[in-house]
């Protein structure tokens, strides 16, 4: 769930995978919208990660979600450009 009027992702006791789900089924946010309340936006406070440039090193998942779903299925995930998970 959102905090209204803000651009917070609260529930820090689920997975993102599971809150990015609620927040576009619960909040009716768009897809686009609730990954960059998961990811961008927070890695702003960590140095800037959650976001691509060309020539750094990426952190990025890949994952499968059809509306209804209650969490993404995440199937590949890339830390500091190495894979670490791959389903």
């Amino acid at each position: 769930m959102s905090y209204v009027g803000t651009p917070l992702l609260a529930g820090a006791a689920r997975t993102l995978a599971d809150g990015v789900a609620t927040a576009i089924g619960m909040a009716g946010l768009p897809l686009a919208a609730a990954l960059r309340l998961a990811t961008a936006n927070p890695g702003r406070f960590v140095g800037g990660r959650g976001t691509l440039r060309p020539g750094a090193a990426a952190d990025l998942i890949t994952f499968a979600w059809q509306p209804g779903d209650r969490t993404l299925g995440v199937k590949t995930v890339v830390a500091d450009g190495t894979l670490v998970a791959d389903q």
